[in-house]
């Protein structure tokens, strides 16, 4: 197989790609100073991009137990679904039976129901309107009666609430500086490579691509 004119093509490419990859990095490594990011550049990043990326809005830890309505369903079928969510309310309130082992048994949702029902931290502005309502009124442990929604009824349990916070710039700088090297080797590297290929321009024609995969 290493005999095959194509392997060895592809043997020699790689090696070629790997050493221009070495070369590419002790270029880039030259070019930017040894100070590389400043402070001023650290904070400038921090600054433009601390709303999008180093800011946690208002979120919640919360489990549910969900019971899906078919689109068309009749009156009968949306009163069988009611039902069927009382009763495991009941069987929770009453201690028949806990929240995560009839997540487990009941829930219609795939992923939670794995998990015992629990769903994650979520944002609040992201949820449903009717389930943001009880989120932010409810109390900690506390279960829902069925929330009706379009796609089914859910049941809800709330965890603790996540106030919304900004990570300081002090717990961070570490990333930032990793961020901005590899963004402008990147940057370096295109522009390296950009003016190769105006400076050594090769053609390859369709033919000599068409040959080479038929060999």
């Amino acid at each position: 197989l290493n005999e095959h004119p194509n392997v060895k093509f592809m043997m020699k490419r790689n090696a070629e790609n790997m050493l221009l990859e070495f070369y590419l990095n002790l270029l880039v490594k030259r070019k930017l100073p040894k100070e590389f990011p400043s402070n001023e550049e650290m904070i400038a990043y921090y600054e433009s991009n601390k709303e999008t990326q180093f800011t946690f809005p208002l979120r919640a830890r919360i489990w549910q137990i969900f019971l899906s309505k078919p689109k068309d369903a009749t009156e009968e079928e949306i009163l069988e679904i009611q039902k069927n969510a009382e009763e495991i309310i009941s069987k929770i309130k009453s201690g028949i039976n806990d929240f995560t082992n009839l997540a487990v048994s009941k829930s219609e949702h795939e992923q939670s129901r794995n998990r015992g029902g629990y769903m994650g931290v979520m944002e609040v502005d992201g949820l449903l309107p009717e389930i943001k309502e009880y989120i932010l009124k409810s109390k900690i442990g506390e279960i829902s009666d069925p929330i009706e929604t379009d796609s089914g009824l859910h049941i809800l349990k709330r965890g603790l609430i996540l106030a919304e916070e900004t990570i300081p710039l002090e717990q961070v700088e570490g990333q930032i500086r990793q961020m901005l090297i590899k963004q402008t080797g990147t940057q370096l590297k295109n522009a390296i490579l950009q003016q190769a290929r105006e400076d050594y321009p090769q053609k390859i024609s369709e033919n000599t691509v068409q040959e080479w995969w038929l060999k």
